[in-house]
């Protein structure tokens, strides 16, 4: 629970050290959900392969590292491509917040 839950929602904070950079905001939301990945898919070999069905997308798996990457990757790379979306359409309506400049005014 730790690693899959609180563990992998708190690497997502890796995203803060690419703030104020050129392009920062889109890097760190690839470098946070990266991090997210990687706990989830440890959590998904070593925790939940006993749980693992044979069978998912129409492709059957043997293999648990195989089923964590495709299960897991699945969803983070969905919120990964929505939030760099979100941000493209919103980055410049609010340029000020993304970068920093309403707290220096």
């Amino acid at each position: 629970m730790i690693l899959d839950y609180l563990l992998a929602f708190a690497v997502l904070g890796v995203a803060g050290l690419f703030a104020g950079k050129k392009g920062g905001l889109y890097v760190g939301t690839v470098v946070g959900s990266l991090c997210r990945f990687l706990c989830h898919f440890v959590a998904g070999f070593t925790i939940w392969r006993i749980y693992a069905p044979t069978e998912l997308f129409n492709c059957t798996f043997t293999n648990p590292y195989l089923y964590s990457a495709v299960y897991n990757g699945s969803f983070v790379a969905i919120d990964m491509v929505l939030c760099i979306v979100i941000f493209a359409l919103l980055s410049k309506p609010m340029e000020k917040y993304f970068t920093g400049a309403d707290i220096r005014s």
